[in-house]
């Protein structure tokens, strides 16, 4: 190994290491045992148990709410979301609450917004409901 090899092999040893004890105090937690966070990857990949929204570098912490919202809009692949279907994902009822489910998409795209790159963009759709997609990334990777 050469020398300047050598600081390149400990620092990944180091992530290594830190991924080990993410993992423990996950399962402390009572958290799934899962790697933290996956590698960048330039496919977004979710799993709402986390909250924890990743691209690009930067990172945003959601409330379970806003990751259920989030988790329907993605597994919807780009197709629309109807409000009563988002109500029920995040147990509202459709009839009465819809006003709140408003809320809580805006606060969602607020979050959002707030990243240079966020990679998805929540557009709603009058009357119906509200749809997500992806924005072209250089890297992005979201909380697994």
């Amino acid at each position: 190994m050469t020398n300047e090899s050598k600081p390149v092999a400990e620092i990944s040893q180091l992530a290594d290491q830190l991924i080990d004890v993410a993992k423990e105090l996950m399962e402390l937690a009572g958290r799934p045992s899962a790697t933290p966070y996956e590698r960048v990857s330039t496919v977004p990949v979710f799993r709402a148990e986390i909250r924890r929204y990743h691209a690009n570098g930067e990172f945003v912490d959601l409330s379970e709410i806003e990751a259920r919202i989030l988790d329907a809009l993605l597994r919807s692949r780009g197709s629309l979301v109807t409000k009563s279907q988002l109500c029920e994902a995040i147990g509202l009822d459709p009839g009465r609450q819809e006003g709140n489910l408003k809320s809580y998409v805006y606060r969602l795209k607020a979050k959002l917004n707030r990243m240079r790159q966020p990679g998805v963009k929540i557009r709603p759709i009058h009357g119906a409901g509200y749809v997500i997609s992806e924005v072209s990334l250089n890297s992005a990777v979201i909380s697994t």
